[in-house]
C-alpha cells in the first residue's frame, strides 16, 4: 500500500498554472508596471486568491522561478551565439562548438561570480580531459602489447573461434541462449 506524499510548499506554488507564476513573480518584483511588494505582502496577496503560502514557500519558489527564467535566458544566448558562429564560418566542428560553449559559461561565472558554477564548469573540464588520457594511454598500452607480440610470436595470431562461435559464446554468457 503507497501513502499519500504531501505536497512541497513550494512545489504547490510551481504547479500552478504558468501564469499565476509570472503574476506572483510580477508582484514580488515590480515588473510588468507594477510595484514590487515584499514577500509577507505577497503572501497576503495570494490568500484571497485562493493561494495559502508560508515565506519559506514563497522565497524558495522566487528563487528557482529566476533561476530558470536566467537559465533559460543563458540557454538562448549561448544557442544565438554558436549559431552566429557557424554562419560566419568559425566553427567548424563539433570540438569547436563545445569549446566555444565553455568559454561562454566560464565567462558568465565569472561576470556572475558565481563560485559554484565556475566549480562545476572546471570539474567537468577536469572529467572531460581525465577520460581523453585514460584513452590516450589505452592505446599506448595496446601499442606496447601489440609490439610485444609482433617481437615474441612473429605477427598477428588467429583468432581461437570463429565469428559464428563467438556470436553464439556471447549470447551463451548473456543467457540469450
Amino acid at each position: 500500500m503507497r501513502l499519500a506524499r504531501k505536497t512541497r510548499p513550494e512545489a504547490m506554488l510551481r504547479n500552478l498554472p504558468r501564469e499565476k507564476q509570472d503574476a506572483i513573480i510580477d508582484y514580488t518584483d515590480g515588473r510588468n508596471g507594477q510595484k514590487a511588494h515584499s514577500l509577507s505582502a505577497t503572501v497576503e496577496w495570494l490568500k484571497p486568491q485562493g493561494t495559502i503560502t508560508s515565506l519559506w514557500a514563497l522565497g524558495k519558489f522566487r528563487r528557482g522561478y529566476l533561476m530558470r527564467e536566467q537559465l533559460m535566458n543563458d540557454e538562448a544566448v549561448a544557442l544565438e551565439l554558436i549559431k552566429t558562429c557557424k554562419e560566419n564560418g568559425w566553427i567548424k566542428t563539433a570540438e569547436q562548438e563545445r569549446k566555444a560553449g565553455q568559454q561562454f559559461f566560464n565567462r558568465l561565472a565569472i561576470a556572475r561570480q558565481d563560485p559554484t558554477m565556475w566549480v562545476r564548469l572546471q570539474q567537468a573540464h577536469f572529467s572531460e580531459e581525465k577520460v581523453k588520457l585514460e584513452k590516450k594511454k589505452l592505446r599506448l598500452e595496446m601499442k606496447k602489447r601489440e609490439e610485444q607480440a609482433g617481437e615474441a610470436g612473429g605477427g598477428p595470431q588467429e583468432p581461437l573461434l570463429t565469428p559464428e562461435e563467438r556470436q553464439r559464446r556471447i549470447r551463451q554468457i548473456l543467457g540469450t541462449e
